[in-house]
């Protein structure tokens, strides 16, 4: 003979298995229903949220949650089919860990534009809803102040007040982090480009003796700056083009930015008085580098005596006549040196802007008669040398 046993329903229910589960990896997730004692077998009832899975009456559910799902309630219902009207409910709240989509978002700065030096800078760092929430950190960001919390939303900001060359080609990281989704992270970098300079050029010549028609090297040279720079030429304070003169240019690296030279060889003339280099910097402004120039030059004539014609007859008849005997070269860079030589003086020499003179008292003496004063001009530098020369022709009593 068997005991019957009498049909009970339930009277309370639990679902077991890890309501943890890992979105981004499509984690399959088991959850078993399990009532206290119903007999004969249960049926089972599945839901999400209050609204029925169709299909599943399973004592087991079997699915892939998604990020939607997480803090979804699960719950199964079961009963005993001989007592339908008695049921027990068990749930589960499912954690459903999910990176962001899209990764972090760095804004405030768009490569490949760029910013100038002594522009303020703010970078803000955002990332979408993911649980758990991420962290953001920044790595690099030179010259940039410490990070700060963006209101109302996932993100930090970083700000540099003034931007400085330091920073130029600094690349600016915003990583973020979730330890409990598997060690999930993501990284948005923007590398910053920032304009500057030049503070200050320079102007060389090869050539510090400069003589009318020599070849001449110019060279102009910028300190760093980012980007490099390009030169005008002005002569006598007029932009002066280039042409077809020699133009030789280098660009080289020197700390954040890049050097600048460029040789300018030109023939150089008289009227050569300046000559200067000019470029902008990174605000737009001038930036310009004189060079007062000398250029020496000679001229075709040779000195001139004045005071007596050459070879012409003097008479010593008038006592303690002289003759005021005055050489004189016009023109030149520099006024050359003069040196008179004549009988029984002594000369003086003087140089004004433009002449430069030399003179002497000669007393008409029978002792000067076919002697010679002579007028020498020498120019330092040029190596140019002038001489003019009268003959005293003196009849005595």
């Amino acid at each position: 003979m068997f005991a019957l046993t009498p049909a009970d329903g339930p009277t309370t229910a639990s679902i077991t298995g890890n309501r943890v589960v890992y979105a981004d990896n499509n984690q399959e997730l088991t959850l078993a229903c399990e009532p206290d004692t119903v007999r004969p077998g249960a049926t089972y009832t599945w839901r999400k949220d209050s609204v029925k899975i169709n299909g599943e009456t399973q004592k087991t559910l079997t699915f892939t949650p998604v990020s939607t799902d997480n803090m979804a309630v699960i719950s199964c219902v079961a009963s005993n089919s001989q007592y339908p009207d008695i049921t027990a409910t068990g749930s589960a709240t499912l954690n459903v860990y999910y990176s962001p989509t899209p990764p972090p978002v760095v804004a405030g700065y768009n490569p490949p534009s760029f910013i100038s030096e002594g522009d303020p800078l703010t970078l803000r760092c955002t990332v979408q809803d993911a649980n758990p929430t991420p962290t953001l950190r920044w790595t690099g960001c030179s010259g940039m102040d410490a990070d700060t919390n963006t209101p109302g939303t996932v993100g930090k900001s970083r700000t540099m007040a003034s931007v400085q060359r330091v920073s130029n080609m600094a690349t600016c990281s915003c990583i973020a982090e979730q330890t409990a989704n598997n060690n999930w992270s993501a990284r948005a970098a923007v590398t910053i480009t920032v304009h500057f300079g030049p503070d200050s050029l320079s102007l060389a010549a090869n050539d510090t003796n400069m003589v009318e028609f020599d070849h001449v090297s110019f060279t102009c040279s910028s300190t760093e700056s980012n980007p490099k720079v390009n030169f005008t030429w002005h002569r006598n304070g007029g932009t002066e083009s280039v042409g077809t003169a020699p133009v030789y240019s280098t660009t080289g690296r020197q700390n954040s930015g890049t050097f600048t030279e460029q040789t300018w060889v030109r023939q150089v003339s008289r009227n050569d008085r300046t000559l200067s280099c000019t470029t902008q910097n990174n605000k737009g402004q001038d930036v310009r580098k004189n060079m007062d120039l000398n250029i020496k030059y000679t001229q075709t004539n040779g000195p001139v005596i004045t005071g007596y014609v050459n070879g012409s007859v003097i008479s010593e008849e008038i006592p303690n006549e002289q003759l005021h005997i005055v050489c004189e070269q016009s023109g030149g860079n520099p006024l050359p040196d003069m040196t008179l030589v004549c009988p029984s003086s002594t000369p003086a020499t003087s140089k004004s802007d433009s002449k430069a003179i030399a003179s002497a008292y000669v007393s008409v003496q029978r002792n000067i008669n076919n002697e010679k004063c002579t007028c020498t001009s020498t120019q330092t530098g040029t190596g140019w040398r002038r001489e003019a020369s009268i003959l005293f022709v003196v009849h005595c009593k």
